[in-house]
């Protein structure tokens, strides 16, 4: 019977590790651009690090790729922008403290809070945050196959955010 479970899972999980699904038209907002596509590709050479006061970035695992509406992010609790697989946000947030959430969304709409950072923004020093969204574990009851989240919003270094990793 577990195999038979596994041989149906597999097709499914392995699907989930496509590409992602490319950005629509950017979002305006004072405080966001889109500072790279949703894909493997290292951010564009005309975005620096510089030009950002916060770069928000989702690592490039494809768990949860196929979800048409993803993570959304919120800045002081004003959301500013969906965060798709690899894809990274410049934030240009004037000094002084700031909240930085991230909300995943349950039947499209924001909902279930996954991170929450306080950061203070400084002129000319930019912070790099990362979300991370894997598969910590499968537990299979009876026909049912139910899989548990991890979900992480951390800062970084400017190398991991180059890097997307």
């Amino acid at each position: 019977m577990r195999s038979l479970v596994a041989a149906l899972l597999a097709p499914m999980l392995v699907s989930c590790t496509g590409p992602g699904r490319q950005p629509d038209a950017p979002e305006t907002h004072p405080y966001f651009t889109t500072a790279g596509p949703a894909s493997t590709e290292p951010p564009p050479p005309e975005v620096k690090a510089e030009d950002c006061s916060v770069h928000v970035y989702r690592n490039r695992t494809y768990y949860g790729a196929l979800n048409p509406t993803g993570p959304y992010v919120y800045v002081n609790g004003e959301k500013l922008a969906m965060l798709r697989v690899g894809e990274s946000h410049c934030l240009r947030l004037p000094p002084g403290k700031h909240s930085i959430a991230i909300r995943e969304t349950f039947m499209l709409m924001p909902a279930k809070t996954s991170g929450n950072l306080q950061v203070e923004v400084m002129q000319g020093r930019p912070i790099f945050i990362r979300y991370s969204k894997a598969i910590a574990g499968a537990t299979i009851i009876g026909t049912n196959t139910y899989f548990k989240e991890h979900n992480e919003l951390e800062p970084v270094t400017e190398e991991q955010w180059r890097t997307r990793e």
